[in-house]
């Protein structure tokens, strides 16, 4: 999975910025070809795409064997009593 970030960038008129803007469509050629099975955008600042993207990453992580369904209980994914978590 590909994650493009700073999404809210995409929309600024500011020429210096747009230099450095990737077009969604190459982002999703680059992914593609590097057999990247989706490729999605956040903004942290406008508060968008961020659950979708941990949800499709959850999704994908099921679908392709990654995470076993043991993992999850009642709709919600719960870690391992043992899984290593730093805070």
């Amino acid at each position: 999975m590909l994650v493009g970030l700073k999404r809210d960038r995409r929309f600024e008129t500011d020429r210096e910025v747009q230099l450095y803007i990737i077009p969604e469509e190459e982002a999703n050629e680059f992914g593609a070809d590097r057999g990247y099975v989706a490729y999605m955008e956040a903004s942290a600042q406008h508060r968008s795409g961020v659950d979708e993207i941990f949800e499709a990453a959850v999704r994908i992580a099921m679908e392709h064997g990654l995470c076993p369904k043991s993992m999850w209980r009642n709709k919600g994914f719960r870690l391992p009593n043992d899984f290593p978590v730093a805070l």
